[in-house]
């Protein structure tokens, strides 16, 4: 069985249905609340972020669900903005992800309910449908914005 870059077992917690399909066992929230896994679909179930590290500079990747609408995908921050991950992209908005072996490069974003209170309600409810969750921090990753760059790496 395929091991996941991060040192588990792809497939770790998962069964196929009858076409062999993944089906995810229901995830446990560290709150105690219990919401169903990834319903099988033929959309692939995860997302592969790469940020660059805000203190040591060098690339950091997770494995993370997502939801996609139009040219942009969406990712939902569980922790906000104490997600590791969020104050990367903060500090460095050029991000790389992949999709099914699909590679992308972009800019990522927080999106703030205030400022997009219609699409990061459709992202959440389309996380929802999708995972079964959809509580957090929107992020969107663009492929086609212009990825500015805020500062060099340790450089104020």
């Amino acid at each position: 069985m395929p091991r996941h870059r991060h040192g588990g077992i792809a497939g770790q917690g998962l069964d196929g249905d009858a076409e062999g399909r993944r089906q995810a066992d229901p995830v446990q929230r560290p709150h105690g609340l219990t919401v169903p896994g990834p319903a099988a679909s033929s959309e692939p179930q995860y997302l592969y972020l790469t940020t660059r590290g805000r203190k040591t500079g060098k690339p950091r990747e997770i494995e993370i669900w997502f939801t996609r609408r139009g040219r942009c995908f969406y990712l939902v921050s569980e922790r906000r903005l104490r997600a590791h991950w969020v104050q990367n992209l903060l500090e460095e908005p050029r991000v790389r992800w992949s999709v099914d072996g699909r590679k992308f490069r972009g800019r990522a974003r927080v999106l703030r309910a205030a400022g997009s209170p219609e699409l990061v309600r459709d992202i959440r409810a389309r996380s929802k449908s999708k995972y079964g969750w959809g509580d957090g921090l929107v992020v969107e990753l663009d492929p086609g914005a212009p990825a500015e760059r805020r500062r060099p790496h340790g450089q104020a």
